[in-house]
C-alpha cells in the first residue's frame, strides 16, 4: 500500500483527527475549536451546508490519481526533520 494514500479517506467526515464533523454540527465542538470565525467567512446563512460544499470541493478522481502516482513523500521536509518525525511516529511513516 502506498504510504501517502494509506491515511487518506474518501470522505472528510471519516478522518478521525479532524474538527470537520464539528463544523458540520455532527459532534460536540472541542473547547479548542472556534467555529464562528471560519463559518462566518463562508456565509452568513446556511453556514454548515456551505462550509461542507467548500471543504469537499475538489475531492474528485483527479486528486485521487495525483496521490496514487506515488511520487510524494508522506512527510515533506529535510532529512533531519523527516528523521525526527520517524522517531516520534515510529518506523514506516517516512
Amino acid at each position: 500500500m502506498n504510504p501517502v494514500t494509506a491515511g487518506m479517506v474518501r470522505d472528510p467526515v471519516g478522518y478521525p483527527w479532524s474538527s470537520y464533523r464539528s463544523y458540520l454540527g455532527r459532534e460536540k465542538v472541542p473547547s479548542w475549536v472556534r467555529l464562528h470565525p471560519t463559518l462566518h467567512l463562508v456565509a452568513k446563512e446556511g453556514q454548515q451546508r456551505r462550509y461542507q460544499a467548500f471543504a469537499e470541493w475538489g475531492l474528485d478522481e483527479e486528486i485521487d490519481v495525483f496521490y496514487r502516482k506515488g511520487r510524494l513523500e508522506p512527510v515533506l521536509g529535510g532529512e533531519e526533520f523527516r528523521h525526527n518525525t520517524d522517531e516520534m511516529s515510529g518506523p514506516g511513516l517516512v
